[in-house]
């Protein structure tokens, strides 16, 4: 019974001890000071490995993306050491912890960035839209800017159109048809197209809508560009140095969603819209000038005025046999170019309006779900509803 109870005191003393020593999970982890020579490893292999159409753009001189986030990189992890320095030196568990907290975000962003980002960012760069049978050997950068240039040249042609048949509905609503009569001293003055100056209105304002369309055109070009050329070299490296401290993590997991969002999603998004309506060939630009065929109208209008004033009295009958044989054939012209102005107008907020609207959504929610892998989600409850 002695040796028995003293065999479980043992025991329990035995478990007592174990039970005293402190977990495995509380412990310093070196994991992370592990990964951090591979990651280093494979961050230089990769700068050695660089693509030149991604470390660059042609028309903008922008440092290399990937040694700035290295850079980036190296300053996150300096600052962090001084951090976990000072709490060792003040003896405050509260700046070791934080440090220790920061390192390992630090070490996550990094993995993310340039273990799973990096091979598409290249992949990106370097895709060619050949696969789809057009015989194109373009980038995708390349076919999104050819998808605006095609968009503002339906929106200059849509304008051009336009703008002629503003000019042609007003001057056939200005025409004026008189005949006068020396022995009654009586006059005949007609104006049969006056009620054309409504559609002078409509057409006004297609004017001014074409015009924004070609402004947005122009725009949407420009942020094909700025994407390629600036949002790796800026925002990816502060996004990164942002997300390595916890008071600014949440702004700088939303750098980092946006810049790989918009780089890697932009340019193939309207890509395929440029591969969905057939990447036609950019059309040249078009004027119509109904000139020529507006003086047409006007002078046998005019000889007809003439002769009716010759004729004396035949001229009532002339003039009304005149605008029943020309005001019909006119006047669906009219209507014919109204109606071909509204299509262009159609045509240019198809392809500058309705096809971007969706890229964007599109683009939108890859960036939400990229920002929601890094921990911040950001907040696009309305456009949520959309997608």
């Amino acid at each position: 019974m002695i040796q028995s109870n003293g065999h479980d005191d043992k025991g329990k003393g035995h478990r007592g001890t174990v039970a005293a020593q402190p977990p495995h999970s509380a412990r310093p982890s070196i994991n992370a000071y592990r990964i951090i020579p591979a990651l280093a490893l494979l961050l230089l292999m990769q700068m050695v490995s660089a693509d030149p159409a991604c470390d660059s753009a042609q028309a903008l001189d922008v440092s290399n993306w990937k040694v700035l986030s290295a850079i980036a990189l190296m300053v996150s992890f300096s600052f962090i050491g001084l951090i976990y320095i000072a709490g060792r030196v003040f003896d405050n568990n509260r700046l070791t912890n934080m440090a220790k907290n920061d390192l390992q975000q630090t070490v996550i962003t990094a993995v993310m960035v340039f273990v799973i980002f990096t091979p598409l960012v290249l992949g990106i760069c370097s895709f060619r839209i050949s696969f789809s049978g057009l015989g194109s050997d373009m980038t995708l950068f390349e076919g999104a800017t050819k998808y605006f240039d095609y968009a503002r040249a339906v929106a200059l042609n849509s304008f051009s159109k336009a703008s002629s048949a503003t000019m042609w509905i007003t001057g056939m609503s200005n025409i004026y048809v008189g005949s006068g009569y020396s022995i009654n001293s009586f006059s005949i003055n007609l104006s049969p197209w006056s009620s054309l100056s409504v559609l002078t209105a409509i057409t006004s304002s297609i004017m001014n809508w074409l015009l924004l369309q070609i402004a947005i055109a122009d725009a949407q070009k420009v942020i094909v560009d700025v994407v390629q050329a600036s949002f790796l070299g800026l925002l990816l490296p502060a996004g990164i140095v942002l997300r390595s401290f916890a008071p600014l993590r949440q702004i700088g997991g939303i750098l980092i969603a946006i810049a790989l969002g918009l780089f890697l999603i932009h340019p193939l998004v309207f890509s395929l819209s440029y591969m969905l309506i057939g990447a036609p060939a950019v059309p040249s630009y078009e004027a119509t000038n109904y000139t020529p065929k507006l003086l047409g109208y006007i002078a046998v209008i005019a000889g007809a005025v003439i002769t009716a004033n010759l004729m004396k009295m035949a001229g009532p009958l002339l003039i009304v046999t005149l605008l029943l044989g020309i005001w019909p054939m006119t006047i669906n012209e009219t209507i014919n170019i109204a109606t071909g102005t509204m299509t262009g107008l159609g045509t240019t907020l198809f392809v500058v309006l309705v096809l971007p609207s969706l890229a964007w959504i599109y683009i939108a929610a890859f960036v939400r779900d990229i920002s929601r892998m890094l921990g911040e989600e950001i907040d696009i409850s309305s456009l949520s509803r959309l997608i």
